[in-house]
């Protein structure tokens, strides 16, 4: 019996030992999925990320689609949506930047608006170029603007939505840049 406890202690050891060794705490599967469309062409969807407006409670959630190989387009496609006390209908322009890297988009679809609670959740549906989201995806430090109504919404990603964005770009899109 002792023997059995010694031997099932000694492999909790080792397996909490080569956890620990195996590098990071994120596993991108938490973040993305990812399956083939064909022989040659992946299909790549980011999770729900989120990100906090830089003045006031206003809320941003961010998915993507993107497939990456023969026959993929050269746009992938980025549904967000907008939680504020303010009805979005239109936007005269979306932009993710970085440091180094700027993506903006004036063609956009607005898919619904509905109540949640005191505020209106917004969403919408843009295609950005896939080279300029690999790019970006480089660096998880985003500054999101959209303007509606010639009104500026800004956010940056939450520390979970960085988290995310990197265990992602470590896993995959460092691979497709």
């Amino acid at each position: 019996m002792t023997a059995r406890i010694a031997c099932l202690f000694l492999c909790l050891l080792i397996g909490v030992s080569c956890r620990s060794i195996g590098g990071s705490d994120t596993d991108a599967s938490d973040y993305l999925l990812t399956f083939a469309i064909t022989p040659g062409l992946q299909q790549y969807f980011i999770k729900p990320i989120s990100a906090t407006s830089l003045v006031n409670d206003d809320e941003l959630f961010l998915d993507c689609t993107m497939r990456h190989g023969a026959g993929a387009p050269d746009t992938s496609v980025l549904n967000f949506s907008v939680v504020s006390s303010d009805l979005l209908k239109n936007i005269d322009s979306f932009a993710i930047a970085t440091a180094s890297v700027r993506a903006r988009n004036t063609s956009w679809q607005l898919l619904f608006n509905e109540r949640s609670g005191d505020n209106i959740l917004s969403r919408f549906s843009v295609g950005v170029r896939t080279s300029e989201l690999l790019a970006l995806t480089a660096d998880p430090r985003w500054t999101i603007t959209v303007t509606s109504a010639g009104k500026n919404y800004q956010f940056v990603l939450s520390t979970a939505g960085q988290k995310a964005l990197s265990a992602v770009d470590h896993a995959v899109f460092s691979l497709l840049r």
